[in-house]
């Protein structure tokens, strides 16, 4: 014989009152038909809710990386010296 038990409750102390567990947080517009999880729904990446952010994310540490030479040959190695102007 299996016997499962499932107790619930409802908080009513005073952090309970003050600080409510929203259920269900309605999505902002531009996010509605997008997933924060889509490889667990099974849809493409770019359905993602943070895609976009991330794809540019993407593109500026590449931009960062090309322009690490430029910054590397700048930069003066002896820190005591003074800087001339």
């Amino acid at each position: 014989m299996k016997v499962s038990w499932q107790v619930t409750g409802i908080r009513n102390d005073a952090y309970a009152r003050k600080h409510r567990i929203q259920v269900e947080i309605p999505k902002e517009e531009q996010e509605r038909g997008k997933y924060l999880f889509p490889d667990e729904h099974n849809v493409p990446e770019s359905m993602g809710i943070h895609y976009e952010e991330h794809q540019k994310l993407i593109e500026l540490q590449k931009e960062m990386k090309t322009d690490l030479p430029k910054v590397q040959a700048g930069r003066r190695d002896n820190l005591n010296e003074p800087i001339e102007h």
